[in-house]
């Protein structure tokens, strides 16, 4: 969990992800990240811990937006009465196999195969 003294920003994002009943949502929400790495996101939604969101900051006056990164629930924070939860997130790194590693990785950056078979 995140200590509460630690220094904190926020920005604004757009969430997107599946909920617990399994429907899609976007949601447009605030998202805080503090110096020590921790990440804290107030939603609407109900999520499952360990669910994966997806996450596009936001930037005001500009047309121009972030690609989204994926995050997974970490743990949630809910308070009786209240419509928002607290999902803390850690990103999510997707897993891969060896056998579908690039073959040589200084030439494909993002994990491109260069031909299928």
């Amino acid at each position: 969990m995140c200590s509460s003294n630690v220094e904190s920003i926020s920005l604004p994002v757009e969430v997107s992800g599946w909920d617990t009943r399994g429907s899609f949502f976007v949601e447009h929400a605030d998202l805080n990240c503090t110096e020590n790495g921790c990440k804290v996101l107030a939603l609407h939604h109900l999520v499952n811990c360990r669910s994966l969101l997806f996450l596009r900051t936001l930037h005001s006056g500009s047309v121009a937006m972030s690609h989204p990164e994926a995050y997974q629930v970490e743990s949630i924070e809910s308070a009786e009465g209240c419509v928002f939860r607290n999902l803390h997130l850690e990103s999510f790194l997707p897993r891969r196999s060896r056998g579908y590693e690039p073959k040589d990785s200084t030439q494909h950056l993002i994990g491109v195969r260069e031909e299928v078979k």
